[in-house]
């Protein structure tokens, strides 16, 4: 299966930016590709949360379940799904830089079923849908920030 490694950068700090991306409750308000997401475990967002998040790929709706496995705010985050025969392991990294923040993450897919062990050939296919949907909620976390650097109090 395709393993994708992304780098961005966001201009705030990274306090800002991890609470944007791990804020699930505004998730579909900020992302345009997520069209819903149902808490599935009460409390804070931390290690062991979980959720069930349906957003729109290749043009059709797509229903998946995660977990947060690692919480190091601000710095780090890892979430798992285990989709279609599949775990897919995906690890957010946030490093200062400058006045803002660099984003580094590793999505990693370990096929566990016998049918995903022969589509993994087949994985370049879908991982150029899964980098654009990716890079748009980057896109989209970053307006949610220039729009909150605009807002706060001086």
């Amino acid at each position: 299966m395709a393993n994708i490694t992304m780098s961005d950068r966001i201009e705030a700090p990274p306090e800002r930016v991890f609470d944007l991306f791990t804020d699930l409750h505004e998730a579909p308000n900020r992302l345009r590709g997520v069209e819903q997401i149902e808490l599935l475990t009460e409390g804070p967002i931390g290690k062991g949360t979980r959720w069930r998040e349906t957003r729109i790929m290749m043009k059709r709706e797509c229903t998946e379940t995660l977990e947060i496995t690692e919480f190091d705010p601000p710095s780090t985050f890892t979430a798992v799904c285990d989709s279609h025969g599949s775990v897919w392991t995906s690890e957010f990294r946030f490093t200062p830089d400058g006045a803002g923040t660099r984003i580094d993450l590793s999505m990693r897919c370990r096929p566990e079923t016998l049918c995903a062990r022969l589509m993994s050939p087949m994985s370049f296919l879908f991982a150029g849908a899964l980098r654009k949907a990716i890079q748009q909620d980057i896109d989209d976390l970053r307006t949610a920030a220039t729009e909150a650097g605009q807002t706060a109090p001086a």
